[in-house]
């Protein structure tokens, strides 16, 4: 029998599943992803995704990998920004860079900045290079730029290849070679899910850190990680 490798080390995500980490719900994330209608004045109108998630469908369900689930969790930092920029700016954003930029990932491009109004290709250099706002389609010299990736690390083939969904001291990791994608401990790779339920057989902290030979510092942040995505799951 030959086992199908195609996606192996991508991590694989239903959409529920992408929806609670990233912290949306999944009505949402489904439109993000498979396009919505939207009521106008001249009537119904269709708008596509996003863009087109890099695996097929599983048993008539979508699933998303890792990188997906990177550009989605972006999608939502760029909605959630003071300034308030919209699902129709970005849009936009992301047809006129695909017109200047190549690659499957657009928002994880290391040339995208964001002012958290509009993004911008390219970064102000030495010589003053001007930026391209990507809405306006104009160069413009932009005083305070920040990059949208953080909290992630960035592999040679400047794409993210982990994620820090708790910040870098927050002990849990999200890697794609390791349990599936799943969220994990950084240091004991043991799936956050597996602590939970540990601690729900237990009821002891103390307990479930000796079975498992972490800290119970590290057991208590897996607990509310998990609580969190239970918490969202209800929410939804």
């Amino acid at each position: 029998m030959t086992i199908d490798t195609t996606f192996l080390n991508v991590g694989i995500y239903s959409i529920p599943q992408a929806a609670r980490l990233v912290g949306v719900s999944d009505a949402r994330l489904r439109s993000w992803m498979m396009g919505s209608t939207i009521r106008t004045k001249a009537g119904p109108k269709r708008q596509p995704p996003l863009w087109v998630p890099h695996i097929p469908e599983m048993n008539g369900r979508g699933a998303l990998t890792f990188l997906d689930l990177m550009e989605i969790r972006l999608v939502k930092r760029l909605l959630d920004q003071e300034k308030g920029m919209g699902l129709r700016r970005i849009r936009e954003a992301l047809a006129n860079f695909r017109m200047v930029s190549d690659g499957d990932h657009p928002l994880l491009n290391k040339k995208l900045f964001t002012d958290g109004a509009y993004l911008y290709n390219g970064a102000l250099d030495e010589n003053g290079k001007p930026l391209l706002n990507l809405n306006k389609w104009q160069f413009v010299f932009e005083a305070v730029v920040a990059p949208t990736l953080d909290a992630v690390d960035i592999g040679n083939d400047d794409l993210p290849y982990r994620w820090w969904p708790k910040g870098r001291d927050g002990f849990i990791v999200l890697d794609p070679t390791q349990s599936f994608g799943d969220p994990i401990l950084e240091e004991s790779r043991v799936p956050t899910a597996s602590i939970a339920q540990a601690f729900d057989a237990e009821q002891s902290a103390d307990r479930v850190a000796r079975w498992y030979q972490i800290s119970v510092e590290q057991v208590r942040a897996a607990m509310l990680f998990e609580g969190d995505l239970v918490a969202r799951r209800i929410a939804a």
